[in-house]
């Protein structure tokens, strides 16, 4: 801080691609908790864009997992960042700034383990809800099944 002020401090540098491959699922998080709070919501645009210091920080979490990803990794990495909740994504920023938060830590720690973690997987299908596996009869088990002497306990 100076005189009162945070300083900006740079944390990520995103190819275009990378940004446009994320931009979308960040807008679309963000602008759901701004109306769900009962607040305007917002755009994206050229220049600076003035975040919540906790949204700055899951999005330096998404940001984090996708400069090193190719277009397929993507899809994955913002369908998992999606999943996780907002504490979670704070508990992932203090992990990885703690150890890899500046520009140049690309390929160290949990930097690192972040682009692992969320981009293994695979693309996302079109489905918004998986169904659930059939459950079987869990009588039928072999817990329940005759005992050994023919009866059943």
């Amino acid at each position: 801080m100076e005189s009162g002020i945070p300083r900006d401090e740079e944390r990520v540098m995103l190819t275009h691609s990378a940004w446009s491959g994320i931009a979308e699922i960040a807008r679309r998080e963000f602008n759901d908790r701004l109306k769900a709070a009962k607040m305007l919501t917002s755009r994206w645009h050229s220049g600076a864009n003035l975040v919540d210091r906790l949204l700055g920080k899951e999005l330096c979490v998404l940001a984090w997992a996708a400069e090193a990803a190719n277009d397929d990794q993507l899809a994955v990495i913002c369908s998992k960042w999606a999943a996780l909740r907002p504490e979670e994504r704070w508990w992932l920023f203090s992990m990885t700034v703690a150890e890899a938060g500046l520009p140049d830590d690309t390929q160290r720690g949990w930097r690192r383990a972040l682009f692992f973690a969320l981009s293994d997987g695979e693309k996302p299908t079109d489905q918004r809800k998986r169904r659930r596996p059939t459950d079987t009869d869990i009588f039928s088990l072999p817990l329940f099944s005759s005992a050994p002497g023919g009866t059943r306990p």
